[in-house]
């Protein structure tokens, strides 16, 4: 597990597949608030046989925006 969270905090966001459903892969972003505590996630997810390899890089970037720009509202200085 910490090496997971390692590996999230290195990249800013973590692609997974299986990991809670069979079939289902997910991309997630932290979100962080004013003092750069993790607050929340977001995430976009579905069925395996969406997220090809292009739209998963297309799927990293939204995530990543997207939670830059709540960060960013919630007072964080870091995104």
């Amino acid at each position: 597990m910490k090496k997971l969270l390692s590996q999230i905090r290195e990249q800013g966001y973590i692609v997974t597949s299986d990991d809670l459903d069979l079939g289902a892969h997910s991309v997630a972003a932290p979100i962080r608030d004013y003092q750069d505590r993790v607050v929340a996630a977001i995430s976009i997810a579905g069925p395996s046989h969406r997220f090809t390899d292009e739209c998963v890089e297309s799927y990293i970037e939204l995530v990543l925006k997207g939670a830059a720009q709540i960060s960013r509202a919630l007072g964080c200085k870091e995104y």
